[in-house]
């Protein structure tokens, strides 16, 4: 009996032994299994952090080169300024239009039919494409010219003045982009005898039977000049107003010039 009773002592020691090893094993792996995820938190915190400041010192300014209105029909240039990032890792996008690759920092710009566009930067960190924020521009059509004869969009002008410039203009006045316009068509109206005499021409440039009319006509005579129609960059042809115009002789027209400075 003291043989079996010594046996199972020793049988419960050895489980008890065995139990305290594998809780100490358990114990130290646990810890172990903490501190990794503890050490990988923080490795993670701290990449978010350097994440967070490169975004905080990397700016990125966006505009249109002249404001923050672009116009439809044209090409617009954008500009991106970049700050704590290299232009080389900047792209864009847009919403409402087509966006052409200039060189690092420079778009093109054409809008679509909608009210605006919106701009958007993304830049390249740590082999990831992060979206670095928008910009919205206002999308407005180009706005139409006015119909002038040296520079005049009525008033009084002299005869020769008249026939030695032989066309008109179409100047858009106020504009920030320096656009061309050009004149199709246009009406010319003289007065002369109580009867009204009406010449349509295509172009610009007066034909030789406007010219003739012009000649021939008197001191004081009045012309209109209607139905004027121009063309743009944007390829459409809009009415751009009318001239009035009193025609004076050379004398006249410096006694007229005379009389309005004094």
């Amino acid at each position: 009996k003291q043989h079996i009773g010594k046996a199972k002592r020793r049988k419960r020691t050895l489980a008890f032994s065995a139990m305290i090893i594998l809780l100490a094993v358990f114990a130290g792996f646990t810890w172990w299994a903490m501190n990794e995820r503890s050490k990988a938190a923080e490795a993670l915190k701290q990449k978010e952090l350097a994440e967070q400041k490169m975004r905080e010192n990397m700016k990125l300014i966006i505009s249109a080169d002249r404001m923050n209105v672009v116009y439809r029909g044209i090409e617009n240039q954008i500009s991106v300024v970049a700050s704590g990032v290299s232009l080389e890792d900047v792209n864009a996008s847009v919403t409402n239009g087509k966006l052409k690759f200039k060189e690092p920092g420079k778009y093109i710009l054409m809008p679509g039919r909608g009210n605006e566009v919106v701009f958007n930067t993304y830049a390249k960190l740590d082999s990831q494409t992060k979206n670095m924020g928008k910009i919205i521009f206002r999308v407005q059509d180009i706005p139409d010219p006015i119909a002038k004869i040296d520079g005049k969009r009525g008033g009084v002008i002299s005869k020769e003045t008249l026939l030695e410039l032989g066309r008109l203009e179409a100047d858009l006045e106020n504009f920030p982009f320096d656009l061309r316009f050009v004149v199709k068509s246009f009406k010319m109206k003289a007065y002369k005898n109580g009867f009204t005499t009406e010449y349509y021409t295509t172009g610009a440039e007066f034909s030789d039977e406007q010219k003739k009319v012009i000649e021939e006509l008197y001191n004081g005579g009045m012309i209109d000049f209607t139905s004027i129609t121009a063309m743009g960059p944007d390829g459409k042809i809009r009415p751009i107003g009318s001239i009035s115009l009193k025609v004076l002789d050379k004398k006249h027209y410096e006694e007229f010039i005379l009389e309005k400075n004094d």
